[in-house]
């Protein structure tokens, strides 16, 4: 890509695949926390709820810190955070402590994730934010489905509380790469500015697609720590199988996540950005109804292809398009906005999910969210402009 230096572009990726492998890696322990603490599954499975809470409450004052000092210091603040977090989950003999490290974590991980986003947006032009971003969401989420391959294989053998240590060790490593950077990519705005970004600061026309986007947000992340939460419990819990085989279900879709960097970004940046963002909203809802009625692991193989498929178009196609509609000096806190909603989703669901589990079962979650992903991608089709061009 032109404009963007490649030693950047590798510090980039780089440290986003350290900090998702570490938070990927956490998944298949939640039978064993579920054991080890002596809880209910549904209990254990709210790791998932306290760490998407943390990335939530935070996102506003992320925006702003952004926007006001720069990238550099949000992210050398965020893995300091995640670091912190990681660790005394790691150690805790209380469940509760469990949460709150989780809870630390996913602050920290909300503060750098959006700084780091950020940073590479200003690496480049409007023409290749796609492509850009299509690369930094698919490092992302290729590393949050294999951790759970390598976090599997450890909680089996070593234990829950080394997967931890690996995650904040992961942490520690990107805290130094920040720390040693030679400059900021990103500088901080001068003056006094808002707290809160607000839609109307979105030119009138595009208000609907920025809401739309935003809702579109809520129900992508609602699925995924859904999926992220419910799977272990579905495939682990009730058909029997072991950690190290529910963790290689996400290294599936992740496989296909990474199979999709390339022509993602492309048809985001060349064809446009609703080629992207529909598919990878409806895909998901169709996986959801038929996970529940799957019990084999080919059958099971056959759906995480299929989601690792959305999950591959999906890359970069939301935020890609909110930042062609929002105006440069409210990025940060526009898509803190964004992502206050979104991750919103995210706490709902595996919190709905886990009582549903606990009430009837975790494939009846699955059930409970597919019409609201089919929904979303209604409204990407129908209501959405499409913004490719829009500089």
């Amino acid at each position: 890509m032109t404009g963007a230096r490649p030693g950047s572009l590798a510090l980039l990726y780089g440290t986003v695949l350290l900090m998702s492998l570490g938070h990927g890696m956490v998944f298949p322990t939640i039978p064993l926390l579920a054991a080890s603490f002596g809880v209910s599954a549904g209990l254990a499975v709210q790791v998932v709820t306290a760490h998407a809470l943390g990335r939530t409450v935070v996102l506003i004052p992320a925006g702003l810190l952004i926007d006001r000092y720069g990238a550099k210091a949000a992210m050398l603040v965020g893995s300091a955070l995640v670091l912190c977090g990681a660790f005394t989950t790691a150690v805790t003999p209380w469940f509760v402590l469990l949460f709150l490290g989780q809870f630390l974590a996913g602050v920290g991980d909300s503060v750098w994730s959006m700084a780091r986003e950020v940073s590479g947006v200003e690496m480049v032009g409007q023409h290749q934010r796609g492509r850009l971003l299509s690369g930094f969401m698919g490092v992302k989420s290729a590393g949050t489905a294999i951790g759970p391959v390598a976090g599997g294989v450890v909680a089996q053998w070593v234990g829950f509380r080394m997967v931890f240590l690996a995650y904040a060790a992961g942490a520690a490593l990107v805290f130094l790469t920040g720390l040693l950077a030679r400059r900021d990519e990103v500088r901080g705005q001068v003056g006094k500015i808002a707290w809160w970004g607000k839609v109307s600061d979105v030119l009138p026309h595009l208000r609907a697609t920025f809401v739309v986007l935003v809702i579109a947000t809520f129900s992508m992340q609602m699925y995924r720590t859904t999926l992220q939460g419910m799977l272990p419990l579905f495939a682990g819990v009730e058909l029997g199988f072991s950690a190290a085989r529910v963790g290689s279900l996400f290294g599936v879709s992740g496989l296909f996540v990474l199979l999709m960097i390339l022509p993602a970004g492309f048809i985001t940046d060349r064809v446009g950005r609703k080629y992207a963002s529909v598919p990878s909203t409806a895909l998901p809802g169709i996986a959801f109804l038929a996970l529940p009625f799957a019990s084999t692991l080919p059958q099971l193989v056959a759906i995480m292809v299929l989601i690792g498929l959305a999950q591959g178009m999906s890359l970069g196609a939301l935020s890609v398009s909110t930042y062609d509609v929002i105006p440069e000096s409210a990025r940060g806190r526009l898509q803190g906005l964004r992502r206050t909603v979104g991750e919103s989703g995210a706490v709902m669901g595996p919190l709905v999910g886990g009582w549903l589990a606990d009430t009837f079962s975790a494939g009846r979650a699955f059930l409970f969210y597919a019409p609201i992903l089919l929904a979303a991608a209604a409204g990407l089709a129908f209501v959405a402009r499409e913004t490719l061009g829009r500089d």
